[in-house]
């Protein structure tokens, strides 16, 4: 399983994003990133839950220059609040979530009664190819 993380101490965006290469992505590429330290944090009696889920944005890779987007996500994933497993957080395939033949560089933040955290630092550049088209015409040349 491959997993792309995201936080301030994994892959940091060191490099402006249209000098890095794209990662090919398969169908068991997942997003991986550290929890927000309010993951588990409550306020208030009775308990109301600081964090209620993560959300994952996606922007075109020519929207994001030297790690900062603009305009606004090409897609957006509510990935819920899954468990952290060592530290991480990973989130379902990242294939289905996207489309063939677009670069994407991705950001997570958290969400919660009071408002959205602001993004993470941004993925490398990822995508994967469609399928080639069929072929027509074929025929026997004597």
């Amino acid at each position: 399983m491959k997993v792309f993380l995201v936080s301030v101490f994994l892959l940091l965006c060191s490099a402006p994003v249209g000098a890095q290469s794209t990662i090919l992505i398969d169908a068991d590429s997942t997003l991986g990133f550290a929890p927000s330290p309010d993951h588990s944090a409550t306020f208030g009696t009775p308990a109301v839950p600081v964090l209620t889920s993560y959300r994952a944005e996606f922007f075109l890779r020519s929207q994001v220059v030297s790690g900062v987007p603009s305009g606004t996500p090409a897609i957006t994933v509510d990935l819920g609040k899954p468990a952290p497993v060592s530290g991480t957080i990973t989130s379902a395939p990242l294939k289905p979530m996207v489309q063939p033949n677009i670069e994407y560089v991705g950001f997570v933040l958290a969400v919660g009664s009071g408002g959205v955290s602001p993004r993470s630092n941004a993925t490398d550049p990822f995508g994967y190819a469609a399928a080639p088209r069929g072929v027509t015409g074929a025929a026997v040349v004597p």
